[in-house]
Order: structure tokens, then C-alpha cells, then sequence
């Protein structure tokens, strides 16, 4: 998303945009039980929870380790990561449920680029579409689940967190099947905050 922006940015203003700010429009989730409204909201925030534990500390990395000591910045809307578990009353009203179970799940993105001047602004759309059952998202859910375990005394609320060695292999990935067989065979460190 945010190197394509860069490319249309680039296209009109033959400068790239010393400004990126990533703006989380809509979350649509299916496959989300409930008989009653309490219950959609629960099993809405268990969805998206699934979907913070692979998006939670994206754009962080990145800054990081792509950004770091440039003039080019790259942040969410005020400053916050939507994907971060602690922060879901922020993303609470764009979450919505699909009513067709097994029906394609979908994220909306603004992306604005800002040049120099105000006037050199360039706003693109984007529209992540991804399937309930996809690999990569079922990966990640169990690993919160072996993060969270009372056995480890784990602080379930906390964020989970991976290290590897060969984590820039993984994202780079180019389909879910390449990144499932890259998942299952990685070298990966659980952590996490425990709790005092």
C-alpha cells in the first residue's frame, strides 16, 4: 500500500511524499456467531483480535527498519495503531459483521501522501480482501493462544510479540500458501510481558 502510493505520489508531483498517513476506513468480518447484539460484539472483537495479532506492530517495523534515518515518515491516523489490541475502542465503531458466513472478509485503507507544500496531497484508496479461513490468519491465532497460556503464566492482555532471524524472508512472502510453508518451517521465539 504505502509503495504504491508513493508510485501515483511520484506520478504527479515527481517528488515522493515526505508525509504518509495510513487511515483504517471499515473492518467487515464474517464467520462472527451471535444471537444476540452483546454476543456480535464479543465475537467481533474475538475476530479482529485474531487480525491484531498479525497487523499489530506492522508499521512500526517498517519505520524501522525501512524508514529509520530518512526524511520520509509513515504513521496511522493520530499516531496510534488500530491493530494494537489495547487500542480497539479507536477501531470499536468501523467494526462490522457480514452476514454470509464464509464470505470473504474485508479492510478498507485511506492512504495520504503529503509532499512539501499542503498543496501537493495525494489521497489512494485501498480494499484488503481476505478469506476467515486463511492460513496465515489461523497461524497467528494460535500462536496468542500458546502466548497466552496460564501454564506460563503469560498475561493474556499483553501483546504478543515473535523474533526470528529470518522474519524479513517471511514478509516478503508472495502468496498465503508460500507463507504458511515459510511459517511452519521458521525459527521463531514467543515473548511476551509477564505479569508481576
Amino acid at each position: 500500500m504505502i509503495s504504491l502510493s508513493w508510485i501515483r505520489f511520484y506520478e504527479k508531483f515527481e517528488a515522493y511524499p515526505l508525509d504518509t498517513v495510513i487511515t483504517v476506513t471499515s473492518v467487515r468480518l464474517s464467520n462472527c456467531t451471535a444471537d444476540d447484539e452483546e454476543e456480535e460484539v464479543r465475537s467481533l472483537a474475538a475476530q479482529f483480535e485474531n487480525i491484531c495479532t498479525y497487523m499489530g506492530g506492522i508499521l512500526k517495523y517498517i519505520q524501522e527498519k525501512g524508514l529509520n534515518n530518512t526524511e520520509y515518515s509513515v504513521n496511522y491516523e493520530d499516531g496510534t495503531d488500530p491493530f494494537d489490541t489495547d487500542n480497539i475502542d479507536i477501531i470499536k465503531s468501523k467494526l462490522k459483521t457480514i452476514d454470509k458466513w464464509g464470505k470473504n472478509c474485508e479492510i478498507k485503507f485511506s492512504v495520504n501522501a503529503v509532499g512539501e507544500s499542503e498543496h501537493e496531497t495525494q489521497k489512494t484508496e485501498f480494499r484488503w480482501s481476505f478469506s476467515p479461513y486463511a492460513n496465515w490468519k489461523n497461524s497467528f491465532a494460535l500462536l496468542r493462544l500458546l502466548g497466552s497460556s496460564d501454564d506460563d503464566d503469560i498475561s493474556a492482555e499483553s501483546p504478543l510479540l515473535t523474533t526470528c532471524g529470518n522474519m524479513d524472508e517471511l514478509i516478503a512472502s508472495e502468496s498465503e500458501d508460500e507463507f504458511f510453508i515459510k511459517l511452519e518451517s521458521i525459527q521463531c521465539k514467543v515473548m511476551s510481558n509477564y505479569s508481576n
